[in-house]
Formats: structure tokens, C-alpha cells, sequence
């Protein structure tokens, strides 16, 4: 049996409201992968809606991550509650360590980055300052000298 946003919000006790449902089913999708049975309802020809169906064993899911929430908070409850695989279930305090592990990796490799960019704009300078000394040399050898003095 299939259920729409409606009727598991009066199934599943703790949920609230519909608009809460559909903010856990995005987040189930986005934390485990899982896709939820969609279909499309045509209000008019040109005109249809795209809906989403829950099983009963959605349903069931759902109501495990309610009660779980409050112990565990939202994500690792749906975590724990969508996930059956241990293997495949990855807690937020991992993926915030993967991406510590990222960001130090990045921050690395951009201090190292700017760091050959400030050896080379030093180099640059050294060598604008010698074209500019030697332009000044080479000017005042082309200045044409004074033969006379004014007295």
C-alpha cells in the first residue's frame, strides 16, 4: 500500500505537519540516496503535479526517525532509521571529518600556492627594479654632454 504526504503525517507520530515531512524526505534522499516512488497527477491537460508515495515501509522509517530524533537529532536519526547496512551508514561526525580532511588538504595546497606566487612577484620587483636602473643608465648616456661651460 502506498501513501501520500497527508496520510503519513497522521500515521507517523511526531510529525507534524506535511511541510515538515517533505523536509525529512529531502534530507533522506540527500544523507542515504534513498529515491521515494514518485508520480505525477494531472490536474488539467497541460497541467499536472509530481507527487511523491510512501510504502509502509517508508512509513514505519519514518516514524522510527521521529522517535529517534530527539535522542540523536535529525540526521544520524534518519541515518540510523534509513540505513539498514552499517557498512554503507556514515555518521555526520565522519563526513565532518572528511571534510576537516578536505578543507586542511585545500588550505595546504592554497598557502603553498601563494607562497610560490609571493617568490614570484618578489622576482618580478628585483626585475623591474634593475630594467627600471638600467633605462636610467642608458638615458644618460644618451643625454648629449656639454661641451661648454656657462660662465
Amino acid at each position: 500500500m502506498t501513501y501520500d504526504y497527508k496520510e503519513v503525517v497522521k500515521k507517523v507520530d511526531g510529525l507534524n505537519s506535511v511541510s515538515t515531512l517533505k523536509k525529512w524526505r529531502k534530507k533522506v534522499e540527500d544523507l542515504t540516496g534513498i529515491e521515494f516512488k514518485e508520480s505525477l497527477t494531472g490536474i488539467r491537460e497541460s497541467y499536472s503535479v509530481r507527487i511523491f508515495l510512501f510504502s509502509d515501509k517508508d512509513v514505519s522509517q519514518f516514524q522510527e526517525v521521529a522517535r529517534m530524533k530527539s535522542q540523536l537529532g535529525l540526521d544520524n536519526a534518519i541515518l540510523q532509521a534509513f540505513s539498514p547496512d552499517k557498512k554503507l551508514q556514515k555518521s555526520i561526525s565522519e563526513r565532518v571529518e572528511l571534510l576537516e580532511f578536505v578543507v586542511i588538504d585545500s588550505d595546504q595546497k592554497v598557502s603553498l600556492k601563494l607562497s610560490q606566487l609571493h617568490q614570484e612577484n618578489q622576482t618580478l620587483k628585483q626585475l623591474v627594479k634593475r630594467l627600471e636602473q638600467r633605462s636610467t643608465q642608458i638615458e644618460e648616456q644618451l643625454k648629449p654632454k656639454k661641451l661648454f661651460k656657462k660662465n
